[in-house]
């Protein structure tokens, strides 16, 4: 699956380092420069205990030239929604869904308001991440769950197979009924 993490600080490292790891093609974009150069230059290192691992996964300052993707993760500050969104209109295909894993109120709706609510997924994550430094982050993802749905409420075969992936890629993911209002 092809992945980008909007807002690759410390939890989107984690998250996007944890899912390349799994062998997923997956694209942090983060607007710090040294953040991106350094990912670039010697990999994503992951911490896990006391344990140091690089992961090589594609860093960018921005969405230019990647192409649509199949999943867009976004991880940035709730301020930043919409802007983000916007932005990676070039990366946002026919096919894709977009799922927040955000803190706070109202994501999805923003979100929503860009590009439609059917390819909006929800999300709510227990998994954590630490920025040690330029591309070097504590990625808190084991026995961390987190948990998706659609925002129409119902379980559809896209939605389990995000988590299937999530999952299989060392991300434990399970599946909630978004109430509807």
């Amino acid at each position: 699956m092809k992945i980008c993490v909007l807002g690759a600080g410390a939890l989107g490292s984690s998250i996007g380092g944890t899912l390349a790891e799994g062998g997923q093609d997956v694209y942090l974009i983060n607007q710090r420069a040294d953040h991106v150069n350094a990912i670039n230059t010697k990999g994503l290192i992951l911490r896990d205990g006391t344990n140091d691992r690089a992961v090589r996964v594609n860093a960018q300052t921005n969405c230019e030239g990647i192409g649509a993707v199949d999943l867009v993760i976004v991880l940035v500050k709730s301020f930043h929604t919409r802007n983000a969104i916007e932005n990676a209109s070039s990366i946002i295909g026919e096919d894709t869904l977009v799922m927040s894993l955000q803190n706070g109120l109202g994501n999805e709706e923003t979100i929503a308001e860009v590009i439609g609510n059917d390819r909006v997924i929800g999300g709510k994550t227990y998994v954590g991440g630490v920025l040690l430094g330029s591309g070097h982050v504590i990625a808190g993802t084991k026995g961390k769950i987190t948990f998706i749905g659609e925002m129409n409420g119902e379980k559809t075969k896209r939605i389990q197979r995000v988590a299937d992936i999530l999952t299989k890629c060392g991300l434990l993911t399970g599946l909630v009924v978004i109430p509807q209002e």
